[in-house]
């Protein structure tokens, strides 16, 4: 007898089997690509590290984003091609099986849309990107160990975001990533002044550090980065469209040249992309590879001996300078003529030099001739001990004075006031403000103190008192 329930329930167990084998084997990031590109990495097809894909590459349903991919970046290294979603820090890897596995395990996505993907010395890179209605400038590399993303912190901030106000090109071998750029302010910023010159910035992976000075695109050229258009990528950097320019060019950004294109490799060119569906564009050496994904075939297009003349793009900005640069410059220039003034005053009164001197040996000779003999007495053994490079103590100028076996208040006092009056009939003979004598606390006890001619008076004072 057919038992029903006991069917029943064999199909619900089964298909709850189903189920849990479908969740595992997406909790696990394994997923199932469109197309065989398995053999391609095999196979040795796909060399070139730098891949552009026309269109998503992933099945929305078997990944595990949460949102309709749009396309997808790629690079390829080490016999594994690297797959990253755009606007996400997630990553797959397929091998030469056809596997795909996605190897990182990052939560977050819609930050970096239009951020330039590539691999260098082994590690992923994501720099700059458009998301929550802002421009990045970050730079951002893939941690293996912990499968997060992590930032190099620059002194310089580049926002941009490829297909908004920017469009870049990665130097594998020389690890230089070329950024021709407009400034943009954020989409929530109400004042939009956004600088419409197109600029040439670079970033270098080795040292980690930008251009110094930015370059710019003539802008009788090209005005504002929406009339470049980038046809495709090659060995040496990009041939682009220029809306202001009647021929088509080829970046060569490591020469910091630009070259006309031959007129009919370029029509040839747009006549065979228009043909392809759902392509992988690389490049080999003199010629450009698209791979159809759904057809299976190669499209190879020859490009050789295609460069004309040399155009001048690129050149350094003039800047003009700035109001507070101009009034230094006018402070500079008064300060000079002020210097001038003052030296040929100088040169003037050169004449009058030997009489002053003169006049100074007379004044620190009737100075000391004014001192009665304890203050010459005190003076000349601070000027002898001075001389020295020493110091003159308390007991030595009590010594002198005849003060030595005094009670300490009477010895102070006749102290301080003999090395007063030297100090005031200095003042009055000199006619300054500066004192002769200076006195100083010991080094070892804060309480004594020491004297010592002034370093100002001491080599005038010593050759007119010889």
């Amino acid at each position: 007898m057919f038992n029903f329930e006991y069917m029943k329930a064999l199909f619900k167990t089964i298909g709850i089997v189903i189920l849990l084998v479908g969740t595992l084997s997406h909790a696990m990031g394994q997923i199932t690509p469109n197309y065989n590109l398995g053999k391609l990495v095999k196979d040795g097809t796909l060399q070139h590290p730098y891949l552009n894909s026309s269109q998503s590459i992933l099945n929305d349903e078997n990944s595990s984003i949460g949102c309709s991919t749009r396309n997808e970046n790629l690079v390829l290294n080490n016999g594994l091609l690297y797959l990253n979603p755009t606007g996400t820090g997630i990553i797959y890897t397929i091998d030469s099986n056809n596997e795909w596995k996605r190897i990182d395990a990052t939560c977050f996505q819609g930050y970096n849309f239009g951020a330039s993907f590539f691999m260098y010395n082994d590690t992923l890179y994501s720099v700059g990107g458009y998301g929550f209605w802002n421009y990045s400038g970050a730079i951002r590399y893939f941690d293996k160990v912990v499968k997060e993303w992590n930032i190099i912190k620059t002194d310089t901030d580049v926002p941009f975001a490829n297909g908004i106000n920017a469009i870049t090109y990665f130097d594998n071998e020389q690890g230089l990533l070329y950024i021709l750029y407009s400034d943009s302010n954020p989409e929530y910023y109400l004042n939009k002044s956004n600088t419409e010159k197109v600029k040439l910035q670079c970033y270098n992976i080795k040292s980690k550090k930008w251009w110094d000075k930015y370059l710019i695109i003539d802008q009788s050229i090209v005005k504002n980065i929406s009339q470049i258009k980038s046809l495709n990528a090659t060995n040496d950097g990009l041939i682009v469209n220029l809306d202001g320019l009647n021929h088509s060019l080829e970046i060569v950004f490591k020469e910091k040249k630009a070259y006309e294109v031959n007129d009919d490799f370029i029509t040839h060119l747009i006549q065979e992309k228009s043909k392809l569906e759902n392509y992988i564009s690389f490049c080999k050496k003199d010629t450009l590879l698209f791979y159809q994904l759904k057809k299976d075939s190669i499209t190879k297009i020859y490009y050789k001996n295609n460069r004309n003349k040399e155009i001048t793009l690129f050149k350094e900005e003039f800047k003009y300078p700035s109001l507070s640069l101009v009034i230094t410059i006018l402070l500079l220039i008064i300060a000079i003529l002020i210097i001038y003034v003052i030296k040929v005053s100088i040169i003037n009164k050169k004449i009058n030099i030997a009489t002053v001197e003169d006049k100074k040996e007379l004044d620190f000779k009737s100075f000391f001739d004014s001192l009665d003999y304890l203050e010459k007495d005190a003076l000349k053994i601070i000027l002898a001990n001075s001389i020295s490079n020493n110091k003159t103590t308390v007991e030595e100028i009590n010594k002198v004075l005849g003060t030595s076996k005094r009670n300490y208040k009477i010895q102070n006092n006749i102290r301080a006031e003999i090395i007063g009056l030297v100090n005031k009939k200095f003042i009055s003979a000199l006619g300054t403000k500066d004192i002769l004598i200076e006195r100083n606390r010991t080094t070892f006890d804060k309480r004594f103190f020491e004297y010592e001619i002034s370093p100002k008076y001491l080599k005038k004072l010593s050759v007119a008192l010889k």
